[in-house]
Protein backbone atom coordinates (compact mmCIF):
# COMPACT_ATOMS: atom_id res chain seq x y z
CA UNK A 1 0.00 0.00 0.00
CA UNK A 2 1.34 3.31 -0.63
CA UNK A 3 -0.20 7.01 -0.03
CA UNK A 4 0.80 9.47 -2.70
CA UNK A 5 0.49 13.41 -2.59
CA UNK A 6 -1.75 14.64 -5.33
CA UNK A 7 -1.97 17.70 -6.88
CA UNK A 8 -3.42 19.81 -3.82
CA UNK A 9 -1.14 19.93 -0.08
CA UNK A 10 -2.66 17.92 2.50
CA UNK A 11 -4.45 15.53 0.61
CA UNK A 12 -2.90 11.30 -0.15
CA UNK A 13 -4.22 9.58 -2.64
CA UNK A 14 -4.33 5.38 -1.44
CA UNK A 15 -3.15 3.27 -3.83
CA UNK A 16 -3.12 -0.81 -3.49
CA UNK A 17 -2.08 -3.17 -6.09
CA UNK A 18 -1.64 -0.31 -8.76
CA UNK A 19 -5.68 0.53 -7.62
CA UNK A 20 -6.64 3.86 -6.18
CA UNK A 21 -8.43 2.57 -3.07
CA UNK A 22 -8.50 5.43 -1.00
CA UNK A 23 -7.78 9.11 -0.36
CA UNK A 24 -6.54 10.99 3.36
CA UNK A 25 -6.54 14.84 3.55
CA UNK A 26 -7.04 17.78 5.46
CA UNK A 27 -10.44 19.18 5.80
CA UNK A 28 -11.02 23.21 6.10
CA UNK A 29 -13.36 24.94 8.05
CA UNK A 30 -13.37 22.56 10.97
CA UNK A 31 -13.72 24.45 14.24
CA UNK A 32 -10.05 24.36 16.29
CA UNK A 33 -9.76 21.12 18.43
CA UNK A 34 -11.71 19.30 16.19
CA UNK A 35 -10.29 16.26 13.92
CA UNK A 36 -9.64 18.02 10.64
CA UNK A 37 -8.41 14.81 9.09
CA UNK A 38 -10.75 12.37 7.03
CA UNK A 39 -10.12 9.25 5.41
CA UNK A 40 -12.39 7.43 2.98
CA UNK A 41 -12.04 3.62 0.98
CA UNK A 42 -13.32 4.56 -2.38
CA UNK A 43 -12.74 1.04 -3.53
CA UNK A 44 -16.21 0.95 -5.13
CA UNK A 45 -16.54 -2.85 -5.80
CA UNK A 46 -19.45 -5.29 -4.54
CA UNK A 47 -17.47 -5.98 -1.24
CA UNK A 48 -18.55 -3.18 0.85
CA UNK A 49 -16.23 -2.11 4.00
CA UNK A 50 -18.20 -2.54 7.07
CA UNK A 51 -16.46 1.22 8.05
CA UNK A 52 -15.86 2.94 4.98
CA UNK A 53 -14.49 6.42 6.69
CA UNK A 54 -13.63 8.18 9.38
CA UNK A 55 -11.77 11.18 11.21
CA UNK A 56 -8.42 11.38 12.28
CA UNK A 57 -6.36 13.68 14.33
CA UNK A 58 -3.59 14.15 12.04
CA UNK A 59 -2.35 12.09 8.57
CA UNK A 60 -0.67 9.37 10.63
CA UNK A 61 -3.65 8.92 12.39
CA UNK A 62 -5.91 8.53 9.47
CA UNK A 63 -3.38 6.43 7.88
CA UNK A 64 -3.85 4.10 10.94
CA UNK A 65 -7.74 3.84 10.53
CA UNK A 66 -7.80 3.82 7.11
CA UNK A 67 -5.47 1.00 7.14
CA UNK A 68 -7.62 -0.55 9.77
CA UNK A 69 -10.47 -0.39 7.81
CA UNK A 70 -8.95 -1.34 4.60
CA UNK A 71 -7.66 -4.73 6.51
CA UNK A 72 -10.91 -5.78 7.11
CA UNK A 73 -12.35 -5.40 3.28
CA UNK A 74 -9.22 -6.57 1.60
CA UNK A 75 -9.92 -10.16 3.99
CA UNK A 76 -12.90 -10.16 2.01
CA UNK A 77 -11.47 -9.40 -1.37
CA UNK A 78 -11.28 -12.57 -3.71
CA UNK A 79 -9.00 -12.55 -6.78
CA UNK A 80 -12.04 -11.78 -9.01
CA UNK A 81 -13.56 -8.97 -7.10
CA UNK A 82 -10.08 -7.54 -7.03
CA UNK A 83 -9.81 -8.39 -11.25
CA UNK A 84 -13.14 -6.98 -11.78
CA UNK A 85 -12.82 -3.39 -9.99
CA UNK A 86 -9.57 -3.20 -12.01
CA UNK A 87 -11.51 -3.53 -15.33
CA UNK A 88 -13.94 -0.79 -13.56
CA UNK A 89 -11.18 1.29 -12.87
CA UNK A 90 -9.84 1.19 -16.25
CA UNK A 91 -13.03 1.56 -18.27
CA UNK A 92 -13.46 4.71 -16.30
CA UNK A 93 -9.99 5.93 -17.20
CA UNK A 94 -10.78 5.47 -20.90
CA UNK A 95 -14.06 7.10 -20.92
CA UNK A 96 -12.29 10.22 -18.98
CA UNK A 97 -9.76 10.42 -22.31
Amino acid sequence: MAFEDIEYDDDWLVIWRGLAVGRILKQSGIAYGKPNWFWTITYSGTVKPARGSGVATDLEDGKAGFKAAWAELQARLTDEEIERFRRHEADLERRAR
